[in-house]
């Protein structure tokens, strides 16, 4: 559990980021298809397919418009599906980031 929400708000995440998740696991798959089609020299019918899935699911299923989360605590939990996938793909560098100035900081405290 975070220290900086509630059980309810990090179980209200949990599940979001796995709405999330589901999403961008089908556009990795589709837009990996699209590759493999264009390296296999498919119709230009079959890469347009794949090239529309993958648009079309981060468009239709990436949905910034969600009413927020509300909790019986008065506070509201905001849902952008756009922003939290960005962020879940960005989540790795910004770690790997995290803890290269982690170690600098410890070597000059050293």
């Amino acid at each position: 559990m975070s220290a900086y929400r509630t059980p309810d708000e990090d179980l209200a995440q949990a599940a979001h980021r796995a709405r999330i998740r589901l999403i961008l696991d089908r556009v990795i798959h589709d837009g990996a298809m699209c590759m493999v089609a264009i390296k296999l020299d498919e119709s230009q019918a079959t890469v347009d397919q794949w090239t529309d899935s993958v648009w079309n699911v981060l468009r239709d299923e990436l949905i910034d418009d969600r009413p927020d989360e509300q909790y019986g605590t008065g506070r509201s939990l905001r849902i952008d599906d756009r922003l939290a996938a960005i962020v879940m793909l960005l989540e790795e560098p910004m770690q790997a980031e995290a803890r290269r100035t982690l170690a600098g900081l410890r070597a000059v405290a050293e």
